[in-house]
């Protein structure tokens, strides 16, 4: 319809009103039949609707008022018929005339002290402070307490309420028609939750009349502002969680918190987030996806890992965001008791209560504001500029960072006081957003209801050092967590030992024989589902994505304490996640035996490497069209009795050398022949600070491991990071489990012998 619009400028130049009354009848009948046809439509909760409504209300007063004066004659003449079910009976047109804008209903016809506003009296030509236009706020106001927008409602807003803000809007527009509501007059109305919450109407009590009691709807909360942050009165009582959660349920949630935000310290490196949003830009260009993506089966564990650092992320900002609420909170409410004692009014009277408020708020905008630099953008509540000029643009921002800050300041006060009644292990709490974007009624019901669960009450208190830790560490103690829980007695020692199995530390140790029965399992699995057999026969071999021949007797290679051949590792490696440009292939030994039995190092052992990776650099570059920088892995084999890992990383032009039992004379080998073979390239080399083992045959789960991390940029730790070799293996394990299940392992097809890839030393 934007084609179609007509200013009202257009309108009052016209020299042709039949013409242009004619055209606006066609549009608006258009706009009743665009609104019948989609039950979906709520213009309730769509800012720009508020907007174009208030401009109508301001530029065409004498229109708006026949627009509101039909629908109310409307509305009075269908009152005589039956009463459609849709309708809310709890609806009273006249009662919300009277009813002041930003107070509850019980608050009509009351006068808080807090009304008075600083530097003059209530009264006069300074009277319509307290009464804010219709802005978007009202309309927001209006439109929840007409049912609530949001992602659940698909209610429209009803005719009535649309005409009780059009008749407001122009006894306003009528003294000041271009006047916005202030910021001190409009109280702050928080995003709408997602959460449903169940609410019950009350009978109505003014004029001794009461409606009769309906049945419970669905609706969002209604919030209130900072500036009537301490009013009092009754609101619509409202439960924002209706169902009791177990105490199982809570410590489950409570602990993968924990564990989540001591494993994952930094959150997920920036590399993850480039690479998504290049094979995205590469996808729209139509680049193969083989060039961006495996095109084979993987496990999708490291994505698994991805979307826990990402969520611990997200828990950690969480309680940083709260804390920091918390404590603007407690400055500002400082500054407020020290305004009441030292502002006065004009009349050279102390300032209330909203008087102080403003007051402080003037503080902070005229003082800071203007160097804060970045400023997080609101949530809810959008405006709309009204002019392009310079002018208009600085008040409207002035006017969406008063907004900005109240509504951070109103959560400070809410999570301050969901502390100060529960304790510090509250911030732990999945919903702990929703609580403060509640009302103080529906906080007070949330403390009374956790209160009242003494188990509740006695996780948060084991969850309060916790978050000291996480805050003076940088870590929670999941260790300490555990011996709370047990001390406690929250849990039956049974569920505390499945707790501590399910959500352990990469170094914590494995329940005695774990490993051993899934690796049974997956034996059975591979005989029964792969090979249609009991057994595994001495020459029994599988393929993984049709790869190369990998023999059955791997599998037993897995069993804690085995050592791992290249075979294996290469397997493992293969159905790792990793990205398009990451290549791998089988170890490279550095030393053979002679004939007599003796081991020498081999001359120029990284040669066969260099060709491979010339292999590699020209098959991307025929896949891509262009030369694309790739990053090499290649499992060293030093001596037959020890393997480490080496990088060649095109993307970052740089050579990197990872050892799990890192020695001076296995350094200075590496540095030698990485130079000789690989000198040309001028990347610089480095030994990188490996976890290190401390037995003699976890290097090669290690090394799988390493590379799964490093291949998806995730961190693999420092030389003093202790990791759980058989939590490695259990992990491969459980993934070659799922490839099996997947049907991505299958039968080996033996070709002629002069095929076969012929399998190097061990």
């Amino acid at each position: 319809m934007a084609s179609n619009s007509i200013s009202i400028q257009e309108l009052d130049k016209s020299n042709k009103p039949s013409k242009v009354e004619e055209k606006l009848i066609r549009l608006l009948s258009e706009f009743v039949d665009m609104i019948a046809s989609d039950a979906n439509v709520d213009l309730g909760c769509t800012p720009k609707f508020h907007t174009v409504i208030q401009q109508l209300c301001e530029k065409a007063p004498e229109v708006a008022r026949t627009i509101a004066k039909t629908m109310q004659e409307s509305i009075t003449n269908s009152r005589g018929r039956k009463r459609k079910l849709a309708e809310d009976p709890s609806y009273r047109p006249a009662k919300l005339r009277r009813q002041r804008i930003g107070f509850p209903a019980s608050m009509s016809e009351q006068k808080p002290e807090s009304d008075k506003v600083l530097g003059g009296s209530t009264k006069s030509h300074n009277e319509h402070l307290l009464k804010p236009s219709p802005s978007l706020h009202d309309l927001h106001d209006h439109s929840s307490q007409a049912g609530g927008c949001g992602e659940e409602g698909n209610d429209v807003l009803p005719a009535g309420v649309l005409a009780t803000m059009a008749s407001k809007a122009l006894a306003t527009s009528s003294e000041e028609p271009l006047r916005r509501a202030s910021p001190q007059s409009v109280p702050y109305t928080e995003p709408t939750s997602s959460k449903i919450t169940t609410v019950t109407p009350t009978k109505q009590t003014e004029r001794r009349l009461s409606s009769p009691q309906t049945e419970e709807i669905q609706r969002k909360a209604i919030l209130t502002s900072l500036e009537s942050i301490t009013s009092t009165g009754q609101s619509t009582r409202m439960r924002l969680f209706p169902n009791r959660r177990s105490i199982i349920d809570l410590t489950i949630k409570a602990t993968r918190t924990i564990c989540h935000l001591s494993k994952h310290k930094d959150g997920v490196p920036s590399d993850v987030h480039k690479r998504v949003l290049q094979s995205l830009q590469q996808a729209q260009l139509g680049v193969s996806a083989e060039c961006t993506h495996q095109n084979h089966w993987s496990d999708g564990s490291m994505w698994v890992q991805v979307l826990e650092m990402g969520e611990s992320r997200k828990d950690r900002g969480t309680i940083q965001n709260m804390l920091e609420y918390i404590g603007a909170w407690e400055w500002y409410n400082t500054q407020l008791e020290l305004a009441k004692k030292t502002v006065t009014t004009k009349k050279n009277k102390p300032v209330k209560q909203r008087g102080a408020a403003m007051h402080v708020m003037d503080q902070i905008q005229n003082r800071w504001i203007g160097g804060v630099g970045i400023v997080t953008l609101q949530e809810g509540n959008s405006h709309y500029l009204s002019g392009s000029d310079p002018a208009s643009i600085s008040a409207e921002e002035k006017h969406l960072q008063r907004n900005r800050i109240s509504m951070q300041l109103n959560r400070g006060k809410l999570c301050s006081k969901l502390v100060k009644e529960l304790g510090l292990g509250i911030l732990f709490d999945e919903n702990i957003w929703a609580y403060v974007k509640s009302g103080m009624e529906e906080v007070d019901n949330i403390i009374k209801a956790i209160q009242a669960d003494a188990g509740h009450m006695k996780l948060l208190q084991i969850l309060a050092p916790q978050l000291e830790h996480l805050v003076k560490i940088g870590l929670p103690d999941l260790h300490i967590f555990y011996k709370d829980l047990k001390e406690a007695k929250l849990l039956s020692e049974s569920e505390l030992r499945q707790l501590e199995g399910r959500f352990a530390l990469e170094g914590d140790p494995l329940p005695d024989s774990q490993l051993e029965a899934e690796i049974d399992r997956l034996i059975r699995d591979v005989n029964i589902k792969v090979l249609d057999q009991t057994t595994f026969g001495r020459n029994d071999t599988i393929a993984i994505n049709n790869g190369m021949e990998i023999p059955c007797d791997i599998f037993d290679r897995l069993r804690p304490g085995r050592w791992l051949d290249s075979w294996t590792i290469n397997a493992l490696m293969q159905i790792s996640d990793k990205p398009a440009f990451v290549k791998h292939d089988l170890s490279i030994p550095l030393d053979q035996k002679s004939g007599n039995n003796v081991l020498r190092p081999i001359k120029h052992p990284l040669r066969a490497w260099a060709t491979k990776i010339a292999k590699f650099r020209e098959e991307a570059r025929k896949a891509s069209g262009e030369l694309v920088p790739l990053v090499f892995f290649c499992p060293i084999n030093h001596k037959g009795q020890h393997f480490s890992l080496l990088e060649i990383n095109e993307r970052e032009k740089v050579i990197r050398h990872y050892d799990s039992m890192a020695k001076v004379t296995t350094r200075l080998r590496m540095t030698e022949v990485v130079e000789e073979q690989f000198g040309d390239l001028k990347f610089p080399y480095e030994e990188v600070p490996t976890p290190q083992q401390d037995d003699g045959w976890s290097c090669g789960i290690r090394t799988v491991w390493n590379f799964r991390h490093l291949s998806n940029n995730l961190p693999i730790g420092s030389g003093d990071t202790v990791l759980n070799p058989e939590r490695m293996m259990l992990e491969v394990v459980e993934g070659l489990t799922a490839c099996v299940e997947s049907g991505a392992m299958t039968k080996y097809i033996r070709r002629r012998r002069s095929d076969r890839e012929k399998r190097p030393p061990t």
